[in-house]
């Protein structure tokens, strides 16, 4: 018997993958994802999944509408740290990394 089963660890930890399942839109992704891009307006009130590394793109999309959403980033080793140059619009309800 394996110590490690991979079904279960799909199925009982966090990962980029149940975050992105929890997501009203996935704004973008790893390229080895399957997961297709969200290219229409970004309805307000959405839980927004996006890739640490994307998020200036998705930030110059925001600033161009009036949603308010709750950011979720993963799949990155970089940090979101309070006061770092990276600027967050007045768009985010929330940003949980």
């Amino acid at each position: 018997m394996s110590l490690v089963e991979p079904d279960r660890i799909l199925r009982d930890y966090i990962n980029a993958e149940r975050f992105m399942d929890l997501a009203d839109v996935v704004w973008s992704t790893d390229r080895r994802n399957s997961r297709s891009r969200w290219k229409g307006p970004i309805p307000v009130g959405s839980l927004v999944y996006a890739k640490r590394d994307h998020v200036d793109r998705l930030f110059l999309k925001l600033a161009k509408q009036r949603s308010r959403i709750v950011l979720v980033t993963s799949e990155s080793d970089d940090p979101v740290l309070e006061g770092s140059s990276q600027v967050s619009p007045p768009q985010l309800a929330s940003w949980f990394s």
